[in-house]
């Protein structure tokens, strides 16, 4: 009896009790349907009022007083503006008399989780807008895009007050918009210079007046310019270096660099000479012309990165003995030329992982004298030789820490000799190797060289064949000789094989050594050593006995296979696979098969074959591709406890 009256009490709230929420909105809609009537605005105001926002309720009340053109009922409207106004003096009152530690601890904090905070507290009161505007420090480092200029004008209120103080500006969005903040603004303290616009104005000689009219107000003090304009713009990079005298670091990323007639001339501004950072970026093709004599003049440039030549470009040859302090080198040639990349979207970009970067950044080197020009990271695509980089390498033993290697077709006829540079020195820090499109020659020579990177953790071999095209395949002695040397590198981890021919018995004998050497490993050292994380990426040749070396690397933590779209795995090797991985891999936690077709079997084997230590297991395009995603769950969802660990 007492819960049929509960429950009718509560249909009869339902049904007769409206929340605070839906009271406004339904009074809103009477004063949208008749905005002269002076009752909807006093409701209103009141019910704002009592949810503590006094402002909204003030800014209701001005909009009834603007509408309503009696006198009278304007007068309706008075006295509860006297109330609300009342109630803010008091709350304003209170927060001016917060001591200045405390005012400075809120804005600090609100500051930290919402950079457009402080804005907001500056409308507190006077006396909080003196004292956030004296904190020098909120206003170093400001950032602006279309949507904070054009509809919020905090911002532009304050920067009058402030644009002294700024010393990092990121401007995003909108040329024009981003053009009028510098145009109206004094930045006399400003050092770092951030402009991201994705296209500039249709009269490209314009764009770069505009810069140079707005910019040059900002030379005196200017330290760093980072220039991201990547369609319809023509840029001078003389012109720039020419600008900013006090210039230290310069990111270029524009459609075309317009200096062919500075570098006829020979002119070279005395700027570079002053620059640690170069990047550019480009559409179109640069002529080496105009690099050479910039490169030849850079003699304090630590960091180098280039992305604006043909990939015929011996872009290695072309820095040689020139920038001798280089720590990092970044050089991506360019594959085609603007029309190609038009077509194609997207150049695939061989980077280094962020962990690797970093920790060359932080390479602990305590008591140790580094020679000046020893490298850190290196990136290069379109490798003919190694050879230019061997003085430079053999200052490099304790400090190069990752590199990447992307060999360009005129390297598939080079000798072993072009090669020798990398295995001539010990290299003791070098904990990533990615090689890509390697020549025979090089990894003959490959051996040599894993020999000298007694550091190393991942390595990562990679092919890059047009569509139609035929994997990497390695000699059998390739293989042999690369097993052993693997092996002993006692603190590898990590390998990567991307759209390898892995169909040999040299590739199986290779497969063999290696989870031999995990047994040994799984009893007689720590659960950090040896192979923990695998990848097969779009390898040609996985079958059932590839599988099958596979989860016997006991050593395994993650594993990802990535099937090839000419070479997709049938069902039966997937549940064999599954059941391989429960016997054989006691420590693997994460499985990856997010380009494996999932059938009803595998999706059956899933929960048969369970390895009771994996935390995750990726499916995903399978499911997706051929429309079994649902009928999947459905089998999958009867162990829920496995279901939560599978993300699909």
């Amino acid at each position: 009896m007492t819960t049929n009256k509960t429950n009718d009490r509560n249909q009869y709230s339902a049904r007769y009790y409206k929340t605070l929420n839906q009271e406004i909105n339904e009074t809103l809609k009477v004063i949208n349907s008749n905005p002269t009537d002076p009752a909807g605005y006093k409701h209103a105001a009141k019910l704002y009022s009592i949810q503590g926002q006094q402002h909204t309720a003030l800014f209701i009340l001005d909009k009834g007083m603007n509408a309503i053109s009696s006198p009278l009922d304007q007068l309706i409207l008075r006295p509860q503006k006297d109330i609300i106004h009342a109630r803010l003096e008091r709350r304003i009152d209170f927060l001016t008399q917060c001591p200045y530690e405390i005012v400075n601890n809120i804005i600090v904090q609100l500051d930290n989780q919402n950079p457009r905070a402080k804005y907001i507290c500056i409308e507190v009161s006077r006396a909080w807008r003196q004292k956030i505007l004296s904190l020098h420090y909120l206003w170093k480092d400001l950032s602006f895009d279309d949507g904070t200029l054009t509809t919020q004008n905090y911002p532009l209120q304050v920067l009058p007050h402030v644009d002294n103080l700024v010393e990092r500006l990121n401007i995003s969005g909108t040329f024009h918009i981003g053009i009028e903040l510098l145009k109206n603004y004094t930045f006399s303290s400003l050092k770092t210079l951030e402009l991201n616009f994705l296209l500039g104005i249709e009269n490209q000689s314009q764009t770069a007046r505009l810069l140079q009219l707005y910019l040059n107000p900002l030379a005196p003090t200017l330290t760093v310019l980072k220039l991201r304009i990547p369609q319809a713009t023509s840029i001078s990079l003389y012109r720039i270096l020419t600008w900013f005298p006090k210039l230290t670091s310069l990111n270029l990323h524009v459609d075309t660099l317009n200096d062919l007639g500075f570098s006829i001339n020979g002119v070279v501004p005395a700027t570079i000479s002053n620059l640690t950072r170069l990047d550019i970026r480009t559409a179109a093709f640069v002529p080496l012309v105009i690099m050479r004599p910039l490169l030849q003049r850079a003699h304090n440039l630590r960091k180098l990165g280039l992305q604006c030549f043909r990939y015929d470009v011996d872009a290695l040859s072309l820095i040689g003995g020139n920038c001798p302090k280089l720590e990092e080198i970044r050089v991506q040639a360019k594959i085609e030329s603007r029309e190609y990349f038009a077509f194609h979207k997207k150049q695939q970009e061989i980077r280094i992982p962020d962990q690797y970067i970093a920790s060359s950044s932080s390479n602990n080197l305590t008591g140790q004298v580094i020679p000046e020009g020893a490298l850190r990271t290196v990136e290069l695509v379109g490798v003919e030789t190694t050879i230019p980089l061997a003085f430079r390498l053999e200052k490099s033993s304790d400090t190069l820490c990752a590199m990447v290697l992307r060999m360009s077709e005129r390297s598939n006829d080079a000798p072993p000799v072009h090669w020798q540079s990398l295995s001539i020195y010990t290299m003791h820090a070098l904990r990533y190797l990615h090689i890509c499109d390697g020549s025979a020659s090089f990894y003959q020579h490959l051996p040599a060289i894993l020999r000298r990177c007694l550091a190393l953790e991942a390595l990562y071999l990679q092919n890059i064949t047009p569509v139609l095209g035929f994997p990497c395949r390695l000699d059998d002695g390739v293989w042999d000789a690369l097993a052993p040397v693997v092996v002993q590198l006692s603190k590898l981890t990590t390998l990567t094989l991307e759209n390898m021919d892995i169909c040999s018995p040299a590739f199986e004998r290779f497969f063999d050594m290696i989870q031999q050497e995990s047994q040994h490993i799984e009893t007689s050292s720590p659960e950090n050593s040896g192979i923990q994380n695998l990848q097969l990426l779009s390898c040609w040749g996985l079958g059932l006995s590839p599988l099958q070396n596979v989860a016997k690397i006991k050593t395994l933590q993650n594993l990802t296979i990535v099937c090839h779209p000419l070479t997709a795995l049938e069902d039966f090797y997937v549940v064999r696979l599954l059941q391989f991985i429960r016997t054989g891999l006691p420590r693997l936690q994460y499985l990856d098969l997010r380009y494996v077709e999932v059938t009803d079997a595998v999706a059956k084997a899933i929960l048969a074959s369970w390895n009771k230590n994996l935390k995750l297991l990726t499916l995903g395009h399978g499911c997706l591709f051929f429309r079994r995603k649902e009928a999947l769950r459905v089998i999958l969802k009867k162990n829920p406890k496995i279901y939560k660990l599978i993300n699909m």
